[in-house]
């Protein structure tokens, strides 16, 4: 008999927080955003919301209800939700859901910022304490690994600014450079 009562409380809590009627109320929001008459969304309404799947919706909002409170508990609920301010929770629900998202989402934004750089740090000095090496060090380790020194092109791509300073030192045109300027070149990379 308990049971029963309590089933019967948390279908009470289901009705006042109105969980099944948010799943139809959807399709409202959802056809009218994407443009369709309002004919449409009643007709898929009635093709997807049929009382069986509405029923096999509320049977498992009411399992996991049940699963989760006891039923002086659930009684609980169904007195809050019933007075006064539970009445004003569910009126302000789904706004005071969209404010709080909004909410965090300017704080992260705000301190995003500042908090970049502490935790860049932090987690570089973990990764210093189990390596025994500053990330520097250990970047050029894993680089070396992938990609060997002696690949010509690589120190190339590394030592660009160096390559670029000394053309222009000798005055060399970049665009053209010829063979012999082009060895010299990759001469003076291979002993970097």
């Amino acid at each position: 008999m308990k049971k029963s009562n309590k089933i019967k409380n948390i279908k009470k809590i289901i009705k006042l927080t109105k969980e099944v009627d948010l799943v139809s109320d959807s399709v409202d929001k959802i056809t009218k955003n994407v443009g369709l008459p309002s004919d449409i969304g009643d007709k898929i309404k009635t093709a997807v919301f049929n009382k069986s799947n509405m029923k096999l919706l509320e049977d498992r909002i009411v399992d996991f209800y049940d699963g989760i409170f006891s039923e002086e508990e659930v009684q609980g609920l169904v007195d809050f939700y019933t007075s006064d301010i539970g009445a004003k929770l569910l009126d302000n629900h789904a706004k005071i859901i969209i404010g709080i998202l909004d909410i965090r989402e300017q704080w992260s934004q705000e301190i995003l910022a500042d908090a970049v750089g502490p935790v860049t740090d932090i987690i570089n000095d973990y990764i210093s304490s189990k390596s025994g090496m500053t990330v520097e060090e250990l970047n050029k380790n894993i680089n070396q690994q992938i990609i060997p020194e002696d690949d010509i092109s690589i120190k190339i791509e590394r030592n660009m600014d160096l390559i670029m300073k000394f053309i222009e030192d000798n005055g060399w045109d970049k665009d053209s450079l010829t063979n012999d300027q082009k060895r010299v070149i990759t001469e003076m990379v291979q002993k970097l």
